[in-house]
């Protein structure tokens, strides 16, 4: 274990956490609360965030973490487990006397070890399910039907906040665009914050590793490494620019528009992007007029986007005859080796055999985008709970045509024989994937919420015509759509209205911590 400073008033905040989806919409609020409540004071509270393993990252969230300039360190998912056996950090942290270990994505019992190794106290946020609330510190609770089955004597561990989804929203509609856009670039230096020492280090590694590639694609020139892609033409790249200004709902009246969330994690990516350029190419040939739009996550190149839409790249496109397109750079574009562009504006347009152009965005958070669609085809994840959050109408599909490609979904016995190479892994994790899918209930995060079918959800072999199909339906019969988006309005202000004023989550996170560090009298945090 490295050394332990003992400066009175000075505090380190460890963050566990682990995908992009925890790491923009749990993180990114909770972190901007903790520089709110404590101050920019370097000295007095040192945020650092602590990745952990997981089978479906993207191997990109440490340099999303490092783009917040609220964050002063962040350690790679790879040197987690030294951490939690032996206390050894990858560059050899330091460890202050007084701190607290924070879940926000993960196992939630990884975060109470980290605590006890570090002398820190433990405080865990639940979105589904209360685990260890008689050997945390504190629990924050999404609402308060997590109480259920927590014993009597540990509520008054739990606090009732809300749901940092939520938090996650809210905080793009206070910012200015502008803002937003410059805290999420991955490779920009934030010359606008006074960054500590650490921190800038953390900067210029995140820079260096962006040279490196986890699959050997995302730092090839676009042209080499996947065939078909070119830059667009400058009268285009106006037309399709001139859609992406203020007011675009009113330039494109008559335009319904359907957003494209494939994921953000290789698995899925492999098989939502044909699937789901399959489904455009049909939606296209039934309406010509149809305006397609695919926000790209921030952990997801330019490159691995154009890589899972070529068929020499992708074998799903001939195995399962689903839809392949050129990606072809707006002029403007900067290098291939890409980073969210700060003008919100489209940064590449997909093109199908069909026809279809489908207009590729690349600015993190791209809440705007959402809110231009009148439905969204995406797959399972924190999209759905984003989406569900904006009262965006949506269309939840997940394919089952690979089953195997998707590992790590479970522990246990089954857990570890899905992760056995070759055909016996194959094997296993359809079989595990396949029994939970049918133990598992809704799998859209506003079903989940409510408890019923608020948003469809199409699981199973469906084929991507099947899909089309559906969002036809919707087109023509705007009233479901309407319905839809109202009963999210409902669901969100039901939500809203369990805890103890709406939004903030992450500010009630950050104040208890405070608390925590900082007790201003003792009393139970358990609301009511």
């Amino acid at each position: 274990m490295q050394g332990l400073s003992s400066v009175a008033g000075s505090y380190d905040i460890v963050i566990l956490t682990n995908g992009p989806g925890e790491v923009a919409a749990w993180v990114k609020p909770v972190v901007k609360a903790l520089r709110r409540g404590f101050g920019e004071d370097r000295e007095k509270l040192r945020i650092s965030v602590v990745l952990s393993p997981c089978p479906h990252a993207s191997q990109q969230e440490a340099a999303l973490v490092r783009s917040f300039p609220e964050v002063d360190r962040c350690q790679e998912a790879r040197h987690f487990t030294s951490l939690l056996v032996w206390g050894q950090t990858a560059e050899g942290w330091d460890w202050r006397k007084n701190g607290v270990s924070l879940f926000l994505g993960g196992d939630q019992f990884n975060a109470l070890v980290l605590g006890w190794r570090l002398g820190y106290k433990t405080v865990l946020y639940a979105e589904e399910a209360v685990r260890w609330a008689w050997l945390a510190d504190a629990y924050f609770l999404r609402n308060a039907s997590l109480l259920t089955g927590v014993p009597s004597f540990a509520q008054k561990r739990c606090e009732i906040v809300g749901d940092l989804f939520v938090d996650a929203v809210s905080e793009d509609r206070k910012a200015s665009f502008g803002e937003t856009v410059a805290a999420a670039n991955l490779n920009t230096p934030k010359q606008s914050f006074n960054t500590s020492r650490e921190r800038q280090a953390d900067v210029e590694r995140s820079s260096a590793g962006s040279n490196e590639s986890t699959n050997g694609a995302a730092n090839l020139d676009l042209e080499t490494a996947v065939p078909g892609t070119r830059d667009f033409s400058t009268e285009d790249a106006d037309r399709i620019r001139s859609h992406s200004e203020a007011g675009t709902r009113e330039q494109l009246k008559g335009h319904f528009t359907v957003g494209i969330l494939p994921g953000s994690k290789p698995a899925k990516l492999g098989l939502g992007v044909p699937y789901f350029l399959a489904a455009v190419d049909r939606i296209r040939a039934e309406s010509p007029d149809v305006r397609f739009v695919l926000p790209l996550a921030p952990t997801v190149s330019l490159e691995e986007l154009a890589a899972q839409a070529c068929p020499d790249r992708n074998p799903n496109i001939h195995q399962f005859g689903w839809t392949s397109a050129n990606l072809a750079l707006l002029a403007s574009s900067h290098s291939s080796r890409f980073t969210p562009d700060p003008s919100g504006a489209p940064v590449a347009i997909l093109t199908t055999p069909g026809g279809a152009r489908v207009e590729v965005y690349h600015h993190f958070p791209a809440y705007d985008v959402f809110r231009e669609c009148d439905v969204c085809l995406t797959t399972i994840g924190t999209n759905t709970a984003e989406l569900g959050s904006l009262a965006v109408p949506m269309i939840v599909v997940l394919p089952t045509h690979s089953l195997e490609v998707f590992r790590g979904a479970t522990g246990g016995i089954g857990g570890l024989l899905a992760n056995l190479p070759g055909p016996v892994g194959d094997v296993a994790a359809r079989v595990v994937n396949g029994a939970l899918l049918k133990s598992a209930g809704f799998i859209a995060w506003p079903n989940r919420w409510a408890k019923e079918a608020v948003v469809p959800e199409l699981v199973g072999r469906i084929e991507p015509n099947e899909v089309a199909a559906v969002v036809l339906d919707h087109m023509r019969n705007p009233a479901k759509l309407q319905s839809m988006k109202e009963r999210l309005r409902s669901l969100n202000q039901g939500l809203a209205g369990e805890a103890a004023s709406g939004e903030g989550a992450a500010e009630r996170i950050a104040q208890h911590i405070k608390d925590l560090l900082e007790p201003r009298g003792q009393k139970p945090l358990l609301n009511g």
